[in-house]
């Protein structure tokens, strides 16, 4: 079994990264938006009304797509919060196929993102602008991981560490059964 990690301070650093990109590249592509950013209070709380959502929806998309293809049952997926990180989460308790795990990962940002920057394009302002810089750097663990993971085989089963930003990958079998149940609630290949 390899254990693949992210570590927390990476993680922070490359959401900031995304972040000041997104608004940089963005700000010179709407030059407006930069403009005057107290011009639209009111656009202050639709962005963070917004903002929730898409954090709902983003999590939600985590767990509808490992339902979907990895058929995974409902009870073993847990969304939540973590309150020591502040960082919502989705957390599946079964092992899944490496390609359906990396399509878990990166499905909320090719949703949420494109979403997010039709907003910002249908209402440029410097929340809306926040708002989607805000959802590319909350996709940075899950693409992180992403990239961790290109070079594993996709016959493969990994599993998500049940506190740590990482997951396990298992990379035997004997007899159709996980060899290594550490992590496992003796899941069937």
């Amino acid at each position: 079994m390899v254990c693949v990690k992210l570590n927390k301070l990476s993680i922070f650093a490359c959401a900031m990264i995304l972040l000041f990109l997104t608004l940089g590249v963005s700000g010179q592509i709407i030059p407006s938006v930069l403009e005057d950013p107290n011009a639209a209070s009111e656009g202050r709380w639709k962005s963070l009304g917004l903002f929730c959502l898409f954090v709902i929806l983003h999590e939600g998309l985590h767990a509808a797509a490992a339902w979907h293809w990895g058929k995974v049952p409902l009870q073993a997926i847990h969304v939540g919060f973590k309150w020591q990180w502040l960082i919502p989460y989705c957390h599946c308790k079964v092992p899944l196929k490496m390609n359906v795990y990396r399509r878990v990962l990166i499905l909320p940002f090719l949703i949420t993102v494109p979403i997010a920057a039709l907003i910002l394009w249908l209402s440029p302002s410097f929340w809306m602008l926040a708002l989607f810089g805000l959802m590319v750097s909350a996709c940075a663990a899950d693409l992180m991981m992403f990239f961790k993971l290109r070079s594993f085989e996709d016959n493969l089963w990994v599993q998500d560490h049940p506190f740590e930003p990482a997951c396990n990958i298992f990379l035997e079998q004997t007899n159709g059964v996980i060899t290594d149940k550490s992590n496992v609630e003796g899941k069937k290949l």
